[in-house]
């Protein structure tokens, strides 16, 4: 396995970090299938190949093949007083016209409308510095925002202005807005394309010059404006060409489309190499071709498609998050941690923008890491949406047949009549989009309920490797959605239970060192905040305290049906199981009678746990939509083995 990710590390080397282009995600797809759905090979058998030795050639020149080329400034600026910072650094030619079209252009009543300033907002300052900072530069180390490997886009999602991910600029009264907010963008040619053509909409300024510009003197140059409807035409005459444009609004939109066959080339024998690469590791590993080999395809298949159908942006470039919701807090958050640790401030970077937890702690460390590897987009979150359906077939396939979880996965992809329960891909990937903790913390929880599984049924088949991780996965499961943790301590001790029946003493160690990631949470917040809160500082989430909830019992035992608790208690139920989803109480009702009438597996009754620890959390918090997809799930999953266990053949017919 070490060797596996040591070759996969290799791949995202020649693919060039970040690895921020499309395009990318199917190299990188490619690559997990031919080392994933394959079997484990020693160093020496490895050697013994052909296909080794062109490896080392194949990263050698792909290191020095350039990725990313064009170094770019750009920033969004939304008063005068941010124009006075850009004009720092932009011709001062084109800082008076972009001052100029600014005022006359921009819609300053709707932006004083978008949110609830408390202020003038138009002597706020909004930017710092005349160029914004970006995760893509995380590894290039641009003077400027980034370096970019590509100068082509129509809008501002295509350019990946990641900056409007940040809470400055997300307002939630006028999310339409910040699709279309003002900013510059600055770029410059190598000297080296000596031909080539730049197309273009909307204001473009030009210069060439013979030797590299120190952008500190940019501000002194004289720019030349582009005319409309015209090209710029590169010549042979080996200068630099330094590129501005700027957009005030949706009506004189900016898109840049730049032609070179050198570029072509450049990235042509790059991706060809990176291909040969993945030859060479298929021809290594010859990977199986299987029944699960095909669920991953038609995952991903579905995972992209529902993707473009929810916002293609998600996939295909920088998706712009809904002002005033959760996703925008996180990924904000994740972005300033990549900032802090380039710029070497590490413990700030730990911190993660709050000194104690109020919001899930785990999702904006995720983030950070999503933002180094991937640059401004998602796309690791959406690699790891592909192994959803994946890890349920697998988990069915498990603990009932091959047949069961193809057609499990047929509903869970493609006819959802369980969405209600948790149970229809479309809904994690809207979560993905919503850039919510829920699919990547469900999906840490039943990796590790799988190899659960496994070692319970066959331990001798499960690698030592594997099995040591759940812990660890458990934990990272809590720290992503700390609600789910009684469910994860649950499945934690019966893990023990199964370790200790088979006296494996050294997994127990590695699981309980990796559980003991559960106490992170409480870690930060003594260290940040010198406050002891196991986990997040949100008592308000409870809406019926536990102390509340024994009030409305008893209130239902004295008949005192005026108790002000008991009202809340039945709001909750309402919202937890409205009456058009009834056939889930007759699930629940059916799981009680089993598990009241007939004695079930330990792991029957692990489940059972987990899934009613769980609904009785719903109960006291946020009882539903996505808080409660993992309750639901647990209890569709419950349902399923009482019925196995009852032995109704022609429901789950064993192979």
């Amino acid at each position: 396995m070490i060797i596996k990710l040591i070759l996969f590390l290799i791949l995202f080397i020649n693919l060039g970090l970040p690895t921020n282009e499309t395009i990318d995600i199917f190299f990188i797809i490619f690559g997990l299938i031919i080392l994933f759905f394959s079997n484990n090979k020693d160093f020496k058998s490895i050697y013994k190949s052909k296909y080794a030795y062109i490896i080392p050639i194949i990263l050698i020149v792909n290191i020095f093949i350039p990725k990313f080329i064009f170094n770019e400034a750009h920033s969004i600026f939304l008063t005068n007083k941010d124009i006075e910072v850009i004009n720092n650094f932009l011709p001062s030619n084109v800082g008076r016209e972009l001052k100029n079209d600014f005022n006359n252009n921009f819609d300053f009543n709707r932006f004083v409308d978008a949110a609830d300033w408390n202020e003038n907002v138009h002597a706020r300052l909004f930017i710092q510095k005349p160029y914004a900072f970006s995760v893509d530069n995380f590894f290039v180390k641009s003077q400027l925002s980034r370096k970019n490997s590509d100068i082509n886009f129509k809008t501002r999602e295509q350019l990946k202005l990641g900056q409007i991910n940040s809470l400055k600029y997300g307002w939630a009264w006028d999310t339409p807005l910040r699709r279309i907010l003002p900013y510059y963008v600055f770029f410059e040619i190598p000297k080296y394309f000596k031909t080539g053509k730049i197309c273009k909409t909307g204001k473009v300024f030009y210069q060439y010059s013979e030797k590299k510009l120190n952008y500190k003197y940019i501000n002194d140059s004289n720019f030349q404006k582009l005319e409309s409807k015209k090209c710029l035409e590169l010549n042979d005459d080996n200068k630099y060409l330094y590129i501005i444009g700027y957009s005030i609004n949706d009506k004189d939109n900016l898109s840049i489309k730049f032609e070179s066959n050198l570029l072509l080339l450049i990235k042509s024998i790059k991706y060809f190499l990176t291909f040969v690469y993945l030859i060479c590791l298929f021809n290594i590993y010859k990977p199986k071709f299987n029944t699960s080999l095909i669920v991953y395809i038609v995952s991903i298949f579905s995972s992209i498609i529902l993707a473009l159908i929810r916002d293609p942006n998600t996939f295909l470039s920088l998706r712009y998050f809904r002002g005033g919701a959760d996703g925008i807090v996180h990924y904000s958050w994740s972005r300033k941690i990549v900032e802090n640790l380039y710029n070497n401030n590490y413990l700030e970077a730990l911190k993660g923008s709050e000194e104690i937890f109020y919001f899930m702690p785990g999702l904006r460390y995720f983030g950070s890491i999503n933002n180094i590897i991937f640059g401004e987009t998602i796309l690791g979150y959406f690699l790891i949406c592909t192994f959803i359906p994946f890890i349920f077939y697998k988990i069915f396939e498990l603990l009932f047949s091959k047949k069961i979880g193809i057609f499990f996965i047929i509903s869970f992809i493609f006819i959802p009549v369980l969405e209600n329960m948790g149970l229809g891909h479309f809904n994690f990937i809207w979560n993905f989009a919503r850039f919510h903790a829920e699919p990547i913390a469900i999906l840490l929880f039943l990796s590790s309920l799988y190899f659960v599984i496994r070692f319970k049924s066959n331990f001798q088949t499960v690698s030592f490797f594997s099995t040591s991780l759940i812990g660890a996965s458990l934990a990272l499961c809590v720290f992503l959605r700390p609600n789910y943790f009684p469910a994860t301590t649950i499945l934690f001790v019966y893990l023990l239970y199964l370790l200790v029946k088979q006296k494996n003493y050294s997994l127990i160690l590695f699981n309980t060192l990796g559980f003991l990631l559960v106490f992170i949470c409480l870690s930060h917040n003594i260290y940040f905040g010198n406050e002891a809160y196991l986990f997040t500082k949100s008592a308000v989430n409870f809406n019926l305290p536990l102390l509340n909830f024994f009030d409305a019992i008893y209130a239902i035992l004295s008949f005192n049906f005026n108790n002000e608790n008991l009202s809340v208690l039945i709001y909750q139920l309402n919202i937890w199981n409205p009456l058009y989803n009834l056939h889930r109480l007759f699930i629940i009702i059916f799981i009680l009678y089993i598990f009241l009438t007939r004695f079930q597996p330990v792991f029957n009754y692990t489940i059972f746990l987990c899934a009613f620890s769980q609904h009785g959390l719903l109960i006291l918090t946020h009882p539903g939509g996505r808080y409660a997809y993992f309750a639901w799930i647990l209890t569709f999953l419950l349902f399923a083995l009482s019925i196995h266990k009852q032995k109704i053949n022609w429901i789950f017919k064993k192979n």
